[in-house]
């Protein structure tokens, strides 16, 4: 019965372990237990294409984006997009180093009273940055949830542009995927 104590007690605390390290890497990467209950209790969620401005962008030798006519988001497609960006599975726990710098395609916005939080998404790497305000608090390797991510935004813009080149080559690269 001793020992059935001990490995009962060991599977808790090895449990609390690991919850505790996800809950970490979470914090981690939306900054703060604020940011985290501005996505978890969003009264809204928008969704909306970042699209370049290439004569500034020059100008300023850096991607200068705007964003593009916002969607609000049925509660099925907020609820999916709550649970999946505050999920430590969601994210590559050590990502390799990526190809290309990130141009941001699509932000999605959680609002909650006065405050916000956006989300921008480079679909081509499965890498998202977030802010709250002005302030950028984190960028994340969404690769495990990447598929999933993608599908709900190309089903909220099905004729974006942008969205169709990365649907081809989201395409093109799982094809080469053993």
């Amino acid at each position: 019965m001793h020992k059935l104590s001990i490995l009962l007690w060991l599977a808790v605390a090895l449990t609390a372990e690991t919850s505790g390290a996800q809950a970490v890497q979470v914090n981690a990467l939306l900054g703060s237990k604020a940011n985290d209950e501005i996505v978890q209790q969003a009264d809204r969620v928008e969704a909306c294409p970042l699209l370049i401005d290439w004569a500034e962008s020059e100008l300023e030798n850096k991607y200068i984006t705007y964003e593009g006519t916002c969607l609000s988001l049925n509660a099925a497609d907020a609820s999916f997009l709550k649970k999946t960006l505050l999920a430590a599975e969601s994210y590559t726990k050590n990502p390799g180093k990526k190809d290309r710098a990130p141009v941001y395609h699509f932000r999605v916005r959680f609002l909650h009273g006065n405050d916000r939080v956006e989300v921008d998404f480079h679909f081509s790497s499965d890498l998202l940055l977030l802010h709250h305000g002005s302030k950028t608090f984190g960028q994340k390797d969404f690769d495990p949830a990447g598929d999933q991510l993608f599908a709900v935004l190309l089903r909220l813009f099905p004729k974006d542009p942008t969205m169709l080149l990365v649907k081809d080559e989201r395409g093109a690269r799982s094809k080469t995927k053993p």
